[in-house]
């Protein structure tokens, strides 16, 4: 049998849902944009996002598939 700490199954479901997930940062870098222009598309609602008390992050699934659908029209 493994035993897994609570600090290590906390780390490994961080991990799991931070490679779900872009921060704000994230997103600034592969559009290669500012911190603002970054927040503004955030406050359009062109994709969703998920904010936890003052902190964004954006389902990567649903970005690339805005991402996509803008690079075709």
């Amino acid at each position: 049998m493994i035993k897994i700490e609570t600090k290590e199954l906390d780390m490994i479901k961080r991990e799991s849902i931070s490679s779900e997930v872009y921060t704000v940062a994230e997103i600034q870098k592969i559009l290669n944009i500012s911190k603002n222009v970054a927040y503004d598309l955030i406050k359009e609602n062109l994709f969703p996002v998920i904010k936890i008390k003052s902190v964004f992050r954006i389902p990567k699934k649903s970005f690339h598939e805005w991402l996509d659908n803008i690079k075709t029209e």
